[in-house]
């Protein structure tokens, strides 16, 4: 009795997230598309709290993301960095400050139109149980059947070297849900997911612990990928790992919602900060001492 009444209580919790976008549609409201070519993005006095939560995940954010350069921002679990993609992303309106596009506050623009020019990768990112071809070409869909672009993604996300070892290279059904399904490692997937970004020809690339199932070998190539193709386009990426942030134009350090340290991975270290600590823990790895 006891877990039927556990599960019909989950169950219900599930459709209370269903009920609560359906009542969405109440809320949308026509408003203008976003069709320009993206050159900057601003956060000005920026807090935001989670509904039903009394404590700001971020506090008074100020900072400016400009083309042509590369971003990494780093911090503790729960220190509001993903929080920073969500809202940039539209997810949530509910903030106080602006967000601004180009100058423009996002909360004006059509969300679709906005996410159109973003490509994002989460930390959880989808793992769809179709073939390779698909997985890559959801990046953009108006160009699914567009091969040669999902080769060239591929290329670029690092997956097309294990691509071309499966048996049906871009037609190989992924996952085990439908017959002749291979199963792929988590880096396997993570390439699928960063081939998925890169198919997607957007102005602004934001990664969220973009290589983290990667090798090393694996890792160092896609950040190869990232920095080649800089001066065209703003790149935003979370990371634990600080050997990424070291090609960085400018690090954003936060604690618990603040920015606390921002610069170069040099000047940072100068500075004899938190970031330092963190690098240097890194640096060290474990020690038993």
């Amino acid at each position: 009795l006891l877990s039927v009444l556990s599960t019909a209580c989950e169950d219900c919790l599930y459709m209370q997230s269903f009920f609560n976008i359906y009542e969405q549609k109440d809320r949308v409201t026509e408003k203008p598309d976003f069709n320009e070519e993206i050159y900057s993005i601003e956060f000005i006095d920026v807090s935001f709290k989670y509904p039903k939560t009394e404590k700001n995940i971020i506090d008074r954010l100020n900072m400016k993301f400009v083309k042509g350069k590369n971003y990494a921002i780093v911090g503790e679990n729960g220190s509001g960095k993903t929080t920073i993609i969500k809202l940039l992303n539209g997810l949530y309106d509910e903030y106080e400050g602006n967000i601004l596009i180009n100058g423009i506050e996002i909360r004006e623009i059509d969300k679709k139109s906005l996410r159109n020019c973003l490509a994002t990768l989460f930390q959880d990112y989808n793992k769809y149980q179709f073939t390779i071809k698909e997985n890559i070409g959801f990046g953009s869909i108006d160009n699914l059947d567009d091969i040669e672009k999902i080769k060239y993604s591929a290329k670029k996300g690092g997956a097309d070297q294990f691509i071309n070892c499966l048996p049906n290279n871009y037609t190989q059904q992924v996952g085990y849900w439908f017959e002749g399904g291979t199963q792929l490692s988590g880096g396997q997937w993570q390439k699928l997911g960063l081939s998925r970004l890169f198919m997607k020809n957007a102005d602004c690339l934001i990664l969220d612990e973009p290589t983290a199932s990667l090798d090393p070998f694996s890792e160092l190539e896609i950040f190869k990928q990232l920095y080649q193709n800089s001066n065209e386009k703003i790149n935003i990426i979370i990371t634990h790992r600080f050997i990424n942030t070291v090609f960085a134009n400018k690090i954003i350090v936060l604690k618990n919602g603040e920015i606390i340290e921002k610069g170069k991975h040099d000047e940072l270290l100068k500075q004899d900060g938190f970031y330092k600590d963190m690098f240097d823990i890194q640096s060290r790895g474990i020690t038993l001492n």
